[in-house]
């Protein structure tokens, strides 16, 4: 089992501009603000943050998925010389270009330590959960049970259905992650919770009646549950068809999930059937 070392104060720092910017990017309202301050507090605070690391470290990290960032914040500039519609691309452009220092600021803390990346992965995941619950708290379960999805048309225009579901299924794979990597030393009441916060965050992305976040978790886990073990494989395979067989029943069979999620898979197997648009 992984010990924590004690965290000094540019690590504190630095882990804490990151899970501003976690809390930030998983809440539709902070995430579309009109507010000029906390748009750019999540950015401010990580960019003071990677500047003390780099001080402190005398250097800067930069994986090959940095720089394969950085070549594609060249390429989007460079779009800015013939894009038709400016200031969008500018914004575009200057998101991206913001969102760059966190990436940055991330990939300094990843390096340091594998207890480090547990340590980001275990914000990340708790960002996502105080935003969800939130969600949540502020949402219509009237409009939610008679088949609106969760999102837009069960909260407020701030909160995406498709970006809803995206988050849930990001926080559902990384609980998981958390759950494999502690799998030699994990206590009873360890695995409940995770398999609890699983539950919870892959009920949120059905909610959201997210068909491309349906898609994106059910390839990720079947796979990988199919793959986990090479010894029955044949087992899994069987296991996977039938869990598979037992959601549609539910997404075709219970009402409010019909409504919300059922018609839109329905619409895409139609269409990739050549029978529907």
């Amino acid at each position: 089992m992984i010990r924590f070392k004690k965290i000094h104060i540019i690590d504190f720092l630095s882990y804490a501009a990151l899970f501003t910017a976690f809390i930030c990017a998983s809440n539709g309202e902070l995430t579309n603000t009109n507010s000029t301050l906390i748009y750019y507090l999540p950015f401010a605070v990580c960019a003071v943050a990677l500047l003390l690391e780099c001080i402190v470290q005398k250097k800067i990290h930069f994986p090959s998925y940095v720089l394969w960032r950085v070549l594609v914040l060249i390429f989007f500039i460079i779009t800015l010389l013939y894009a038709i519609d400016y200031d969008s691309t500018f914004t575009g452009v200057k998101r991206y270009l913001l969102q760059t220092i966190v990436v940055l600021l991330l990939a300094m803390k990843c390096w340091e330590s594998q207890e480090s990346r547990v340590l980001l992965v275990k914000l990340c995941v708790s960002a996502i959960l105080i935003n969800m619950i939130y969600m949540f708290s502020e949402t219509s379960l009237t409009l939610l049970f008679s088949g609106h999805r969760l999102g837009i048309s069960s909260i407020n225009r701030s909160w995406n259905a498709n970006s809803v579901g995206m988050t849930a299924t990001f926080a559902a794979i990384l609980t998981i992650y958390l759950y494999l990597f502690h799998r030699k030393t994990r206590q009873k009441k360890e695995t409940v919770f995770c398999a609890l916060l699983t539950l919870f965050f892959t009920v949120t992305f059905i909610l959201s009646g997210s068909r491309k976040t349906i898609l994106l978790a059910a390839i990720t886990f079947i796979l990988y549950y199919i793959f986990y073990s090479k010894s029955h494989l044949i087992r899994n395979i069987l296991l996977s068809i039938i869990a598979i067989s037992a959601i549609l029943y539910a997404l075709y069979a219970v009402p409010f999930l019909y409504n919300s999620i059922g018609y839109r898979l329905e619409n895409l197997f139609d269409f990739l059937s050549g029978t529907g648009g």
